[in-house]
């Protein structure tokens, strides 16, 4: 009997196709792995914001959407938005103060470099008002004295003016009437009514003078005072800052030790 070859036997064509699917089948896992991966999402930038000083140590006062106190040198990373004023202060130094924006993605800074508050400038203060001087130069006590004279001492010289004022209208309207007598009688009474009229308005005078001397004096007083007793900034301490800062998951405390002012 004859034996049929074809079974078994593979023809060049199944040959072909099956090297094809063979190239197919591992070249998929190559192409898989060559395939780029996507890059992750980049996180997004918060901005920050450091305020230092010369002197370093001083008071620092941001507001804006919010209000944020501390010492210098002072950093906030908290991706703060918007426009804020910027004040920075210290003991007998001049406030110095700032606008600025922040976009809350960028590195930003302020320096303060403050002015020594000014013996003249006290000086000046005290000519214009009593006790400005002194609260200028952060001698509170002393200001609130100054002004509390120079309000009573003023408030009398205002009165005895004003009793004076009443007291010549008084001597006028006798000495007319002296002119208007005519009897002898009439004449002396006028004249002593006038006299005494006189003698009134001039106690009224020195008292009103003597007002004027005080207020005067507690015056100049206080200028001596605002210039003499002057207080500029002193030598180096120890100032001990404590911050207490919200953020986002919670509140951050810190403790910083400055030498400063």
């Amino acid at each position: 009997m004859r034996r049929n070859d074809t079974v078994g036997r593979r023809t060049p064509a199944h040959a072909a196709w099956l090297a094809c699917a063979a190239v197919l089948t591992l070249g998929a896992p190559a192409r898989a792995q060559d395939k780029p991966t996507a890059p992750a999402a980049a996180a997004p930038a918060i901005g920050s914001i450091t305020i230092t000083s010369q002197p370093t140590g001083a008071n620092v006062r941001l507001e804006g959407g919010q209000i944020i106190t501390g010492h210098t040198p002072l950093t906030i990373a908290r991706g703060l938005v918007g426009p804020f004023g910027v004040e920075v202060w210290g003991p007998r130094y001049e406030t110095w103060k700032r606008h600025i924006f922040l976009d809350g993605a960028s590195s930003d800074s302020v320096f303060a470099r403050l002015s020594p508050k000014h013996i003249w400038w006290a000086g000046l203060r005290s000519a214009v008002m009593p006790g400005w001087g002194q609260f200028y130069s952060e001698r509170k006590p002393a200001g609130w004295t100054y002004i509390s004279l120079a309000a009573a001492s003023g408030s009398v010289l205002v009165a005895y003016q004003v009793k004076y004022r009443g007291r010549v209208r008084q001597a006028d309207a006798s000495y007319e009437d002296l002119q208007s007598a005519t009897t002898p009688a009439d004449i002396a009474a006028a004249q002593a009514d006038y006299d005494t009229r006189v003698i009134r308005v001039d106690e009224a005078k020195h008292q009103r003078n003597v007002a004027a001397y005080v207020f005067g004096t507690v015056w100049a007083v206080n200028f001596v005072d605002a210039v003499f007793f002057f207080r500029g900034p002193r030598p180096g301490g120890l100032t001990v800052a404590g911050v207490v800062q919200p953020e986002s998951d919670g509140v951050a405390a810190s403790l910083a030790l400055h030498t400063s002012f």
